[in-house]
């Protein structure tokens, strides 16, 4: 590059000196530099013709992503090192004697390249719902002031006080995560993927399946959680990571050693130093679960004191077979069940989640189910007998609380307000054997979705014939 081009260069970038703008303004007195200048400016304009006709046909076509956002300007793409950058990419392929015929070629090939390596606009990947009081957003190491919704960029981090949590939802998919109290999480996309680090307290996400090949990845200061999509617990403190999943799959991998287990609904891990990384049940004894019947789905529960949160799905319980997931206690005798439903999610009406006593686990065992639907109505279904249609009673708008009671071949049914106050709802006679399985079932009535139900004070009470 000879001195002139040099000073034509810093021209275009506008850093001239005072000095070197006097060199280059004598320079272009001259007819030399007046004729250098105009065929640099139609070259320029060639170029940026050239760029639009490439960026235009590649939208067409939609051979490249980038273009679906990218703008060429003429303030942006003829301005500093972008400039130099793409006049070199051009003149490596155009002699400057012939560069009228090659440039359109050479222009395509530069346009692709500028509009594919063009750093992305850090658009948001999520926002914060409301205004949770004592909520911090970090970007670049400040924080952000609160206006209107808060949207959250990749590379933003995300604290909660001491006293609140705080909802996060992703824009373009189904995707929320739940931060409670004392949390600290980032949030970054990366080549198409999510990835996230949870560096202490509680996360609570429901994750919409993920593209194949680019799973979510949350990494917590001792395990990485790699999720395609599903619902999960991940909590941190300063000795371990532990991973509750609830729905679909997680692969769990501890940092120190790479052990790692694959979690699945109903089932959780912990990784900590010392502690084998294995994946075991999300319910202690006497309590189990599992799906009855073939339902699409598979379901999960997990049990924090009497508190309970069921997942099922499964298309019925009132023909000759059944389809739902089972949370139950083995019981000897004469017992009773008692929940209170406390939330109910369903995709289809026909949903249900209650109280539920069964001869067997086989899918057309003699069986009595109390259960709550989403309108509000509660109705009372048993099976006389194995193979038998089940029957059932209606009572609209019926209170929450739900108990299901053996004596001998008697079970009744019994719903309350308020957990003391008892109404007899129904009561049926279904010879079964002394061992029974009691406790809860969840039927989403859809074997292609999850139903959900959180029920508290859940309690088991034996009692002798």
């Amino acid at each position: 590059m000879t001195p002139l081009e040099e000073l034509l260069v810093k021209w275009q970038d506008r850093s001239l000196s005072d000095e070197e703008l006097a060199e280059f303004t004598t320079w272009l007195s001259t007819p030399e530099g007046r004729a250098r200048l105009r065929q640099e400016l139609a070259f320029d304009s060639a170029l940026l013709e050239a760029l639009l006709a490439e960026k235009a046909r590649q939208e067409t076509a939609q051979q490249a992503r980038a273009f679906e956002t990218a703008e060429v300007r003429q303030s942006e793409v003829f301005a500093g090192s972008r400039l130099r950058k793409l006049r070199q990419a051009v003149q490596c392929s155009v002699s400057r004697a012939g560069w009228k015929l090659g440039l359109p070629a050479a222009a395509s090939v530069a346009a692709l390249c500028f509009l594919l390596l063009r750093p992305a606009e850090n658009e948001p990947l999520a926002q914060i719902e409301g205004r949770p009081q004592g909520t911090t957003l970090v970007r670049g190491g400040k924080p952000v002031a609160w206006t209107g919704v808060m949207a959250v960029k990749s590379g933003d981090q995300i604290q909660t006080s001491a006293q609140n949590g705080a909802t996060v939802a992703y824009l373009k998919e189904p995707t929320t995560l739940e931060l409670n109290s004392g949390t600290r999480l980032r949030l970054e996309r990366t080549n198409a993927a999510h990835r996230l680090e949870l560096s202490q307290g509680t996360l609570t996400a429901k994750v919409a399946p993920q593209p194949k090949g680019h799973p979510m990845l949350i990494l917590t200061p001792h395990a990485e959680a790699i999720v395609m999509g599903t619902e999960f617990l991940l909590a941190v403190d300063a000795q371990a990571s532990r991973l509750e999943v609830l729905d679909g799959t997680v692969q769990f991998v501890n940092r120190e050693d790479g052990k790692s287990a694959l979690v699945t609904g109903g089932f959780f891990a912990t990784a900590s130093k010392g502690v084998e990384m294995a994946a075991r049940s999300l319910l202690e004894d006497p309590w189990h679960s599992q799906d009855i019947g073939e339902v699409g789905l598979a379901g999960a529960a997990r049990l924090e004191g009497n508190r309970c949160t069921a997942k099922g799905a499964g298309r019925n319980t009132c023909l000759t077979k059944d389809q739902f997931h089972f949370v139950y206690q083995d019981l000897e005798g004469d017992g009773e069940v008692v929940a209170r439903i406390v939330d109910l999610e369903m995709s289809h009406p026909g949903g249900k989640a209650g109280v539920v006593i069964r001869e067997s686990l086989k899918t057309a065992a003699p069986h009595a189910f109390l259960f709550l639907r989403p309108d509000g109505n509660v109705e009372f279904e048993h099976r006389p007998a194995i193979e038998s249609k089940s029957d059932r009673v209606g009572h609209e708008g019926a209170p929450h609380w739900l108990r299901l009671a053996r004596k001998g071949d008697s079970i009744t049914a019994f719903l309350s307000p308020d957990g003391q106050r008892w109404t007899r709802a129904g009561a049926v006679r279904i010879k079964m054997s002394k061992r029974i399985y009691i406790g809860l079932g969840v039927t989403s009535w859809d074997n292609a979705s999850l139903g959900t139900s959180v029920f508290d004070n859940v309690r088991v009470l034996a009692s002798s014939r």
